[in-house]
């Protein structure tokens, strides 16, 4: 029953901005509520439009509400994908049991979107899968209890701002001096 989301769900950005998205997990409620131990993040996003800064792309959030900020595997970059695991610790009372901002991403924009905005998902292919694991009585040790991913939707505005080159060499007031070998007659005062 548990769900990731970005927020906001849907945005704008500029060409040469730093977007960020708050990555948000919610273990549902009730009888199906999961008790989130581990989550490991993998996110895809179009190498032509985004990529990710120097440091600090995908962070865990440390705000004292998020519980689950001991990262287990690092962050990796690679074209179009960002990952990140996160665990709780060792102490099984810090488990996640309602929603909660666990991560923020950032990614800087390349190029306009033109009218095609661009998506950043949750990845699910074989060797990058987003997981989320529960230590429920009724979940399984490995069992993924993902159900739901949902996207951001970004689209970027203008273009990348590069330096003109002349067009042509300036035009200035500075006299150009006689030929070598004339005099010149100073204008009458």
């Amino acid at each position: 029953s548990t769900t990731l989301a970005f927020e906001p769900a849907s945005t704008s950005t500029n060409v040469n901005s730093t977007l960020s998205l708050d990555i948000v997990l919610d273990p549902g409620t009730g009888s199906t509520a999961n008790q989130v131990s581990f989550v490991k993040l993998s996110i895809g996003f179009d190498p032509a439009k985004f990529t990710t800064l120097v440091t600090d792309s995908l962070a865990p959030n440390t705000s004292s509400l998020n519980n689950l900020t001991s990262i287990l595997e690092d962050p990796l970059y690679e074209s179009g994908k960002a990952s990140i695991s996160l665990s709780i610790g060792a102490d099984p009372t810090k488990v996640v049991t309602k929603k909660t901002k666990i991560a923020i991403l950032k990614l800087k924009a390349l190029a306009a979107t033109a009218d095609n905005p661009s998506s950043i998902t949750f990845n699910g292919a074989t060797n990058s899968v987003t997981q989320v694991l529960s230590i429920a009585s009724a979940d399984q040790t490995s069992e993924n209890v993902l159900s739901t991913t949902t996207p951001a939707v970004i689209t970027i505005s203008g273009q990348a701002t590069t330096t003109p080159a002349p067009t042509s060499k300036p035009t200035g007031t500075t006299p150009t001096p006689p030929p070598a070998g004339t005099t010149t007659t100073p204008p009458p005062s």
